[in-house]
């Protein structure tokens, strides 16, 4: 039986005004910085980003969800603060979702905002952990998913992982603080990627 938390039959549900609200400050913030730091010709040597893709293991949070299989792809940013303090940034088309009898996805755009430490071994091996903000917004969904679900999404996500050379490997979860629904139910997402950072 469909749980009731997913009432996808159901009339549309209201977008939360406070939400977006946060959310668009923190676009606008994230991009002024990214911007300020990359335009800036004495830090330009201390910004770093690459193309990542990778594999999303994603679920709602209650109503007896499976995981659902996605992926997500994008740009990934750094600036450098010295050899072992870093801001990660990036714009990602991330799939999210979750399986009750049938797998039902969305993708969304999203930014994370990380503060992050690497610990280097040597010039060609480090490893490094991670651990910010996320905003997301909608922008596709399988069987009219957006029809019932909010757009919005915000949460806290967190990574450890490997560079060699230039190739760097991770894997991070991703909490969801907002719910996907008006019943409750938030996106939880374990994801392992890769980049390779110019």
């Amino acid at each position: 039986p469909r749980s009731t938390l997913f009432p996808y039959t159901t009339l549309f549900l209201s977008r939360d005004t406070k939400t977006i609200v946060i959310m668009k400050k923190f676009f606008a913030i994230a991009i002024l910085a990214l911007v300020t730091l990359s335009m800036n010709a004495q830090d330009f040597k201390k910004f770093r980003f690459g193309p990542t893709a990778g594999l999303n293991v994603s679920k709602v949070s209650g109503g007896g969800a499976d995981m659902a299989i996605g992926f997500h792809a994008g740009a990934r940013a750094e600036y450098n603060f010295n050899d072992n303090v870093f801001l990660g940034s990036g714009l990602l088309l991330s799939q999210k979702g979750f399986k009750i009898g049938a797998t039902q996805t969305a993708g969304y755009l999203e930014i994370p905002i990380n503060a992050g430490y690497r610990y280097n071994f040597n010039d060609n091996f480090a490893m490094f952990g991670e651990v910010g903000p996320y905003v997301g917004i909608g922008i596709y969904g399988k069987n009219s998913y957006f029809d019932v679900a909010k757009r919005f999404d915000m949460g806290l996500g967190f990574a450890v992982g490997c560079e060699i050379s230039k190739f760097q490997v991770r894997v991070g979860y991703e909490l969801g603080l907002t719910k996907v629904f008006d019943g409750g139910g938030k996106n939880r997402n374990l994801f392992v990627g890769v980049a390779y950072m110019f």
